[in-house]
């Protein structure tokens, strides 16, 4: 907790880390008996696994925060936060929280209860249910996160990918097993009659199972396509979540219009990119070496920036690309110096090759063939890639 004057007013701020965000405050302004929940408190379910991606959450910190703001709240009649509209009232205060922590700990505490049962993240997905007393209040509906997907992030949490069963432990990539359950069906023909027949019986769930596997064998069958679609749009129309819903009808899309055609511009991100450290590019520039290309190669470089008076050494050998802030070193095989401005143009693909090589706000000292070779191991990701359908 920090009190702090900001603009007149005197915030009282509290830490919520690790729990929604790795880093977010809560705050109260006293004199108003106003309270921020900022995201931990919200008129839905949130997530506790993003679908988009992301490190599961950590519930039970997320549910001590809670538990700490019934505290911070005990005065407070102005409920507000960054999403959806306030609440008014002390007791219609208590209660909103209350009932957010209590969804959370119940998510919690019965997937682990089925975790020590025996059960699978799909399974416990499928049988858990809010009690009537929770699932009567509409703040904590399924709007955003949901009951099935929180429950499996709960479970990878504490268990991971791997569910005990040995025939999970190395299991075929998804091309393979298409090809082995539509020659078990009897044929791409056959296998789209029974996702048909599902598809008629609004057994949804099971027809997009089964044409999943018609187009992974063959992305270019447009029956199963046409089929596929329908069955993705119907899902979409049935959730509530709008989550669910983006993604059932992102992939309808998909198969209708194909593969996004071009990848999305970091160029938007330039402001928040300028205020990125510099370790954090280097971080994704190593998780972008390709293996393959830099299996052979045993190289130093620095890497000097002129204008944050801080310098780096990269290196590649056995396909892996280390760095460390270190002073400039001499024994290396070329020395980039250059500013951060640069670097971000270099970053969001303002700036090419030979800008690099013949640019005034660059200095390269030693090997430009091996500068050249060094980045030419760094993969661009397009973001055009499919996911409905798979290479």
């Amino acid at each position: 907790m920090q009190q702090s004057p900001v603009d007149g007013l005197d915030l009282v701020f509290y830490n919520v880390p690790h729990a929604e965000a790795p880093a977010e405050l809560t705050f109260a302004i006293p004199s108003m008996k106003a309270y921020c929940g900022s995201e931990i408190v919200a008129h839905t379910l949130h997530n506790l696994y993003t679908l988009r991606g992301a490190k599961v959450r950590d519930t039970l910190k997320w549910v001590g925060y809670l538990d700490q703001a019934l505290d911070h709240t005990q005065d407070t009649e102005i409920f507000f936060a960054q999403h959806h509209w306030p609440v008014w009232g002390n007791k219609n205060i208590q209660k909103f929280i209350t009932v957010q922590r209590d969804s959370y700990k119940f998510i919690h505490d019965q997937t682990v209860r089925m975790i020590n049962a025996g059960m699978n993240g799909a399974e416990i997905a499928e049988a858990i249910k809010f009690p009537e007393t929770l699932d009567q209040e509409l703040s904590i509906h399924g709007y955003y996160g949901t009951l099935k997907h929180n429950a499996r992030a709960v479970y990878q949490y504490y268990m991971g990918w791997f569910d005990a069963n040995p025939a999970n432990l190395d299991s075929l990539p998804p091309t393979q097993v298409a090809k082995e359950y539509v020659e078990l069906a009897g044929g791409e023909n056959a296998m789209i009659k029974l996702a048909q027949k599902a598809y008629t019986q609004a057994n949804y769930r099971w027809a997009a199972e089964l044409l999943k596997h018609v187009l992974n064998y063959n992305p270019n069958n447009k029956q199963a396509k046409d089929l596929q679609i329908k069955t993705f749009s119907q899902l979409g129309y049935m959730a509530e979540a709008s989550t669910w819903r983006n993604f059932y009808l992102t992939g309808a899309m998909e198969l209708e219009t194909g593969a996004p055609r071009k990848g999305v511009s970091t160029e938007m991100l330039l402001e928040m990119l300028e205020h990125t450290p510099i370790e954090r590019f280097l971080e994704s520039m190593a998780a972008s070496l390709n293996a393959d290309r830099a299996k052979d190669v045993d190289m130093v470089i620095n890497l000097v920036f002129s204008d944050l008076n801080e310098s780096y050494q990269i290196s590649v050998k056995n396909s892996v690309m280390h760095f460390k802030a270190v002073p400039k070193a001499e024994n290396v095989h070329t020395t980039l110096t250059l500013t951060k401005p640069f670097f971000l143009k270099m970053v969001t693909g303002q700036s090419g090759a030979l800008d690099l090589m013949f640019s005034k706000e660059t200095k390269i000292d030693g090997s430009r063939l091996d500068l050249r070779r060094f980045f030419s191991l760094i993969d661009k990701a397009p973001g055009t890639f499919p996911i409905v359908t798979r290479k």
